[in-house]
């Protein structure tokens, strides 16, 4: 398998400053205001948030079961592994913060709204393809996350609930990535 090199969270704060500053300037143009989106954005109500935690589990446990049994699924998480480990608990933080904000922002708030569910979910899946042929699966799996995450904006008019269920997810997958990381082997009896 090849070797991915591992992300720096500096390049990453770059490329989630970037796509800020991007929906900043759209949502000025579209609403004159810079945070637009989020305005305009209902909060969630606690059936929506408790119907968005199941929607967590429900990812959760299927990523695992498909990490367990499925050999492509298997190779994703080395991958993951490669280039998202070994982070610190606050690094992990900052990058599912970053992540599910300004993505769900740039994504539902901004592309969504200027160009479709269909375009921003194609869009989203396309932004999350991983370079090797046998992993593009992700791709496929982002678009289908970018669909239901529109659905959710679309159907709840809540941007804020779109990024509790992307922070969770990414914030949840990123421990587990490098819970195992730091896992150590048991000690054998001499």
């Amino acid at each position: 398998m090849k070797n991915f090199k591992a992300l720096e969270i500096g390049s990453m704060f770059w490329v989630y400053g970037t796509l800020a500053i991007v929906s900043m300037i759209f949502d000025f143009l579209t609403y004159r205001n810079p945070f637009g989106s989020w305005a305009a954005s209902h909060f969630p109500s606690i059936t929506q948030c408790f119907l968005g935690a199941l929607f967590v589990v429900f990812y959760i446990v299927i990523t695992s079961f498909l990490t367990r049994f499925l050999k492509w699924a298997s190779e994703l998480e080395k991958v993951f592994r490669q280039i998202l480990s070994p982070f610190s608990h606050l690094q992990i933080v900052l990058l599912a913060l970053l992540s599910g904000i300004t993505e769900e922002w740039f994504f539902r708030g901004v592309v969504m709204s200027h160009f479709g569910l269909m375009l921003s979910a194609i869009f989203f899946g396309l932004c999350h393809l991983i370079p090797a042929p046998r992993l593009w699966v992700w791709s496929v799996i982002g678009t289908l996350m970018g669909l239901i995450l529109g659905l959710i904006v679309q159907q709840t008019h809540s941007l804020w609930l779109a990024s509790f269920i992307h922070i969770a997810i990414n914030g949840i997958l990123l421990w587990k990535l490098n819970r195992s990381a730091y896992q150590r082997p048991a000690l054998s009896n001499f």
